[in-house]
């Protein structure tokens, strides 16, 4: 294939970047100014810089959305805006990489080398611990990668418990329950209040964690790392019968294919004043404990903790981790609402991917992604559906529905974003970006192939999903 270099005449180019065909190589003969280019999380723009030697199948930059297709073995964006913080890149809606812009025009991210075409978005976030865009997480020593991220390692005195850090109780490494016993048995002073009365105030320096013992003799707990909160924050944690009015919309929807573990539902209120507060700058960690009563019949490694998601009336897994020897779940959250635990029955199997039926709606444990599923002959196809609007806009899906199964078994199918519209014969191919995305009409018969594109994966939409998609360049 013939190879198109940029001839350089300056060592920076600013300029109103074309569209480049598929069918070019392209690299990069010097620093390269993308202006205008949409801000991750504000809808804001931005410049984003290509570095000199960057190589690709191609770039497009259309409506504000910078997007590069098949990176070659080295294609790095940086910026030379000091209000750009990080640069985020994204593959199907979802961050694969990310670098926090330290110093404008060196720093950069490097795209991934697998063949795919992704979305690079400049960021106004602050406050990270590592350069590669993870979040500060209280007491951790080391970190896990992004987009993993969370605690690796933490620091003395505390242990490493779902990605955060917990104190360790003067008995030991807790499961995580229990009243947050003091630990002057190890020389260590406590570094947050702590209750055990379902009530503590939690402060911007020093977080806070309270426990409640409940009518089923079991105990939820809640931890607030430093500078989850802004300012002093009142926390409570209550509990509900499930009988109660006050859930019974929620009861009424847990998925038959689960049972709620003990009698109640739990609710945690974080407020200022009188002013309520749902969000945190911080995961929150929550424990609760079981009885081994409560989980007779019960598959014990399919125990999760839910909430309950009230824009869609759904209850939402959240990634658990399950303590066998001491009856404790462990999970994180960076909102409050209400909270429960559900569990499979006893010998439940997990579905896989040959147990999955056509038209079927999954989504991996502990996201938020919900994609719909196609078969043609041995081929599995997953489809993004962009946003909860245009889930509802499809009248025969339902939230109950949705298939929470594990991350590996969604990775298994192939993602598709090839799409036509009912009684619209044109196909395009969609860039997903959030709840928002761009699509680009394939044109041509030869386009569709030049480009690789599999036939067979092509979805038939509604008209309310195919505008949900700005419109971009056409590929011919």
């Amino acid at each position: 294939m013939r190879k198109n270099t940029l001839i350089t005449v300056l060592a920076l180019l600013v300029f109103a970047l074309p569209v480049l065909a598929a069918t070019t190589d392209f690299t990069a003969d010097g620093n390269i100014v993308i202006s205008g280019v949409t801000v991750y999380e504000s809808g804001s723009t931005d410049n984003l810089l290509i570095l000199t030697a960057s190589t690709a199948e191609s770039f497009n930059f259309n409506g504000g959305i910078f997007t590069v297709t098949n990176p070659g073995s080295a294609f790095n964006v940086g910026s030379l805006s000091d209000t750009v913080k990080s640069i985020y890149v994204k593959k199907a809606g979802i961050a694969v990489a990310c670098a926090v812009n330290t110093t404008a025009g060196t720093s950069y991210v490097s795209l991934p080398t697998t063949a795919a075409d992704y979305v690079v978005s400049p960021s106004a976030n602050t406050g990270f611990a590592t350069g590669d865009c993870c979040s500060a997480v209280s007491h951790a020593a080391t970190y896990n990668a992004f987009p993993t991220c969370g605690a690796a390692t933490c620091s003395a005195g505390y242990f490493v418990q779902n990605k955060a850090c917990t104190q360790i109780s003067s008995g030991g490494i807790s499961g995580g329950g229990g009243g947050g016993a003091a630990i002057a048995g190890l020389g260590l002073t406590p570094s947050m209040p702590t209750t055990t009365t379902g009530q503590v105030t939690a402060t911007a320096a020093s977080g806070g964690q309270t426990t409640l013992t409940t009518t089923d003799n079991t105990i939820a707990t809640v931890q607030f790392p430093a500078s989850a909160v802004s300012t002093d924050v009142a926390i409570t944690i209550t509990q509900a019968p499930k009988t109660s009015t006050t859930v019974s919309g929620a009861v009424a929807a847990v998925p038959a294919t689960k049972t709620m573990v003990g009698n109640s539902v739990y609710n945690f209120t974080a407020a200022v004043g009188t002013t309520a507060v749902t969000t945190f700058n911080q995961n929150i960690t929550l424990t609760f404990t079981y009885t081994d009563a409560q989980i007779a019949g019960l598959a014990e490694s399919t125990l999760k903790v839910y909430y309950w998601k009230e824009a869609t009336s759904e209850w939402v897994a959240l990634v658990t981790t399950v303590n066998a020897s001491t009856n404790t779940l462990a999970a994180i959250t960076n909102h409050f609402t209400n909270f429960a635990i559900f569990a499979d029955a006893a010998g439940t199997i997990i579905p896989a991917a040959s147990t999955i039926q056509e038209g079927a709606l999954i989504r991996a444990v502990g996201d938020i992604d919900v994609y719909i599923v196609k078969y043609v002959g041995a081929k599995q196809f997953k489809r993004l559906i962009l946003s909860p609007s245009v889930f509802n806009s499809y009248q025969h899906l339902k939230w109950t529905d949705v298939q929470d199964i594990e991350k590996s078994v969604v990775d298994s199918f192939t993602t598709s974003e090839l799409v036509r519209a009912v009684n619209d014969a044109k196909v395009y191919k969609l860039y997903p970006a959030g709840d928002t995305g761009e699509k680009r009409w394939v044109k041509t018969a030869e386009g569709f192939n030049r480009m690789g594109f599999d036939w067979d994966a092509i979805y038939e939409i509604n008209s309310v999903d195919r505008n949900s998609y700005v419109t971009g360049a056409n590929i011919e």
